[in-house]
């Protein structure tokens, strides 16, 4: 047998600690102090991105926009319309604040510009990740994403929608690298039985945001003390800012880099992750096995079909509650926050629940993820087909029924959420950076779907065609997923097997690799114990 290369054994015994007179201790877990402030991060990355979709109910020209279109069969006029808009005008100032005539295509192009951007750089964000610094990356790029965010309002009066469109694509540009990058330092960071409940604790913070950002830029764009609306994005971009900040100042890419961390916490990751979270950041992706891998597809089209319901909620609900249900602008983004209220509620108790299904051997791994998937998007597509004919013009029976969607959609963080850790520890960034990219043509689809079918006619039977498409694309990733998915450690995905596979370690590669782990390990003194609520 081939001896493993002593530099690869080398490298895992630094990587293991290093046990001596005087121990590290303390009560702080820091990889929950870690899944907080990328959950944080994702916050104000979502808070900027659904801003403008409330925000555009307030900017446009209602009076104008129903010039050209046929406004919808609930519809009750705002008693405070102004006069049309001549067509060469496209600013204009109504009740004391700027608005546009933008008709439902225009709109439609703004809202899906973000995901022009945000499809190019998920996996050359996922790829430099993991070869170099995801904390750096994460942090750099959302504080890009705030500054874009700052020059919003005043680009916007200035070009109209061209200049809107632009900052959007940007910001897109910036935001797409942040996924993967969480991705990576979860896998570097967060034990394999974890991991459904790291992924739901991380993820929440994109309800959570949606919801914040919802709640606020309804109330922050009606007050005219505050500035209106482009107080909204200077907001939203300030608290950015201020996170960037913490989180450059509090995390660190790997766990034995943590200036920090306790002894119990470090050897508590490293068993569970030995080698695997020291990754030779020298090695290949494998790009082949990847692409190629029908089990990675079915997670792609599972992302694809999850994002295409997040987005049809996300982008679309608060402009039908506005101009089909009557809402205005306030009630438009506190009930449009609600859906997402729920998804935190499903993905609480679906991340922990599948942990312990998981742990207690009451499903396996696979089948944890199959139901839950199955639930989260199962549901809200049958919700959809559905939400029209049987509440049509009833806005609390509507409401109550997109509220019920987006709670199960919350439960795909312990589905489909966690399953590039499952299958490519080593390799998360790469193959979920694919997946946000493939994801992120949702984006782009749903305002120009919705448009499609409401431009000349704002109905409820035309929306509905809209919540048919959303439905039918949910459900046929459901049942793909729950025929073909597995949440297996693929051969290719650990660069232990990398290894392997490259010829650079033989099999007593790994059994060196595990005896020099536990040599480490069992050295431990006894004094080191497990701090309070570790676990």
């Amino acid at each position: 047998m081939v001896a493993a290369p002593k530099s690869k054994v080398a490298d895992l015994a630094e990587s293991i600690v290093k046990v001596g007179d005087e121990e590290k201790t303390t009560r702080i877990q820091f990889r929950y102090v870690l899944i907080l402030l990328a959950s944080l991060g994702l916050l104000c990355e979502y808070m900027m991105r659904v801003n403008l979709n409330v925000v555009i109910v307030m900017i446009v020209n209602q009076t104008a926009v129903q010039q050209t279109t046929k406004i919808s069969n609930c519809f009750i006029p705002f008693a405070n319309n102004t006069s049309a808009l001549p067509a060469s005008s496209e600013l204009r100032r109504e009740n004391g604040q700027e608005t546009f005539a933008w008709d439902p295509v225009t709109q439609g192009l703004i809202l899906s510009s973000f995901y022009w951007g945000y499809t190019f750089t998920p996996i050359v964000g996922g790829c430099f990740a993991e070869r170099y610094s995801a904390k750096w990356l994460f942090g750099l790029s959302s504080l890009l994403n705030a500054l874009l965010g700052f020059l919003i309002p005043v680009v916007t009066m200035k070009l109209g929608h061209i200049g809107l469109i632009t900052l959007r694509v940007l910001q897109g540009l910036a935001e797409g690298v942040a996924l993967p990058s969480i991705r990576v330092q979860l896998a570097r960071w967060i034990p394999k039985n974890q991991r459904s409940t790291a992924v739901a604790c991380t993820d929440i913070g994109n309800f959570l945001g949606a919801a914040i950002g919802l709640l606020s830029a309804g109330e922050i764009a009606t007050n005219s003390s505050l500035g209106g609306w482009p107080s909204v994005f200077y907001m939203t971009s300030v608290v950015t800012v201020v996170w960037c900040i913490a989180w450059l100042a509090l995390t660190t890419d790997t766990p034995q880099e943590h200036p920090c961390i306790g002894q119990w916490e470090l050897n508590h990751i490293l068993m569970d992750l030995g080698a695997t979270i020291d990754a030779d950041k020298e090695l290949t992706t494998p790009w082949m096995d990847i692409l190629c891998s029908v089990k990675v597809w079915v997670v792609h089209f599972a992302v694809f079909g999850n994002l295409y319901l997040q987005y049809t909620i996300i982008t679309e609900l608060p402009i039908y509650l506005a101009t089909v249900l009557n809402f205005d602008i306030r009630s438009s983004g506190f009930f449009s926050a609600l859906p997402y209220v729920g998804a935190i509620i499903g993905g609480i108790v679906a991340g922990p629940l599948a942990d312990k299904m998981i742990r207690q051997e009451m499903l396996s791994r696979t089948a944890a993820r199959k139901l839950f998937n199955t639930l989260a998007l199962g549901s809200p597509s049958l919700i959809l087909f559905v939400v029209v004919r049987v509440a049509g013009c009833n806005s609390h029976l509507s409401l109550i029924l997109f509220i019920i969607a987006g709670t199960f959609r919350g439960m795909s963080e312990a589905g489909v959420g966690p399953m590039s850790l499952d299958m490519a520890p080593d390799f998360a960034g790469s193959m979920f950076g694919i997946s946000v990219t493939i994801g992120a043509f949702s984006g782009m689809l749903v305002p120009e779907v919705t448009s499609f079918f409401i431009h000349k006619d704002n109905s409820t039977t035309n929306w509905s065609y809209s919540f048919y498409v959303a439905g039918i694309i949910g459900m046929s990733a459901a049942l793909t997923f729950l025929l073909f998915a597995s949440a297996e450690a693929q051969p290719w995905g650990t660069v232990k097997n990398e290894l392997e596979n490259n010829g650079l370690a033989g099999s007593s590669g790994n059994d060196a690799a595990s005896a020099v782990q536990k040599d480490q390990l069992v050295s431990t003194p006894k004094d080191v114990k497990e701090p309070a609520g570790a676990k």
